[in-house]
């Protein structure tokens, strides 16, 4: 978590400092390609700000009403970026479709510098994103970065063109490009997120691997409810209900339970895990109540009729 923390809060700082220069540099040559890399990068400063604010809360021990922390607040703010993400990619491919409709002239040798800063800052905060871990919101900073190195190779390429052979409409067709590669990073990092927050099973588990991985305990009966969910993509819960062996005594019912937590978290990662245990032969409404035995039933029910 701390490296993780570290990671985000370098990538931060460097983004501001490019964010400014890429903005100045890019109205002073009035590169499109330049612009738009630059308003990519405030929406980049804006979601890493927010992902700093996210991993900061997570770290915040679980509580009375937060009982399971606050890891949530991580895919909040991956939601967050995917749709910025979204915002900005409309917005770049509104302005370009502008640009392409007039034509502007373009400052090419400013334009090649501020590509270049843009490439060495990106290219490094690149690699710092991919020693950060492998959860939601480390993703989205990758993505975010990723396309602005993209558009900054695009910008190098257009203002090489430009300052060639004078080629002003590839400044707009670079900015149409880095609109599509936005828009494509920007769906699947949301759908993930939206996965996570409506709590479907991951799509890294197999259930079938699970359920067989149980039912292959000779103790257990029937597997009568599997329910898996994500806290985030690295914390994986699972609930169980088992029905086993009538000839279980408590002692081997604890060892079951402490087999079943250790073969679930050594084959499947998942760390937390709920188990019920319940008699093969019981009957179901007597989980509700001991009362409700279907023995003590049956004696209710002659005494009411010898009655």
């Amino acid at each position: 978590m701390q490296q993780k923390f570290q990671v985000v809060k370098t990538t931060l700082a460097l983004l501001i400092v490019l964010f400014f220069a890429q903005w100045a540099i890019g109205h002073w040559s009035g590169s499109l390609a330049l612009q738009a890399d630059a308003s990519h990068l405030f929406s980049d400063v804006l979601a890493l700000g927010i992902t700093l604010l996210a991993i900061a809360l997570a770290r915040r021990p679980a509580g009375d009403r937060a009982t399971f922390g606050h890891q949530r607040v991580e895919i909040l703010a991956a939601l967050f970026n995917g749709l910025s993400l979204l915002g900005i990619s409309g917005w770049i491919l509104y302005v370009s479709l502008m640009r392409w409709q007039a034509p502007q002239d373009v400052l090419s040798l400013p334009m090649l510098m501020g590509s270049l800063l843009g490439l060495a800052i990106n290219g490094f905060n690149l690699w710092a994103l991919s020693q950060g871990g492998k959860d939601l919101n480390i993703r989205a900073a990758f993505l975010h970065t990723a396309s602005d190195f993209v558009g900054s190779i695009g910008a190098m390429i257009a203002g090489i063109s430009i300052h060639l052979w004078h080629c002003l409409w590839i400044d707009t067709c670079i900015g149409f490009m880095v609109a599509g590669i936005t828009l494509m990073s920007a769906v699947p990092l949301l759908q993930e997120s939206l996965e996570v927050m409506l709590e479907y099973a991951p799509k890294s588990l197999d259930l079938k691997a699970v359920r067989d991985c149980l039912t292959d305990e000779p103790s257990i009966v029937q597997v009568e409810t599997l329910r898996v969910w994500s806290l985030t993509r690295e914390n994986i819960v699972v609930c169980l209900h088992l029905k086993v062996s009538d000839s279980l005594n408590d002692g081997d019912r604890d060892r079951l339970l402490k087999r079943l937590q250790a073969r679930l978290r050594t084959n499947f990662q998942i760390q937390e895990a709920i188990i019920q245990i319940s008699s093969s032969s019981l009957h179901p409404s007597a989980l509700i109540h001991p009362l409700l035995q279907p023995n003590l039933l049956e004696q209710v029910r002659n005494q009411s009729c010898d009655l």
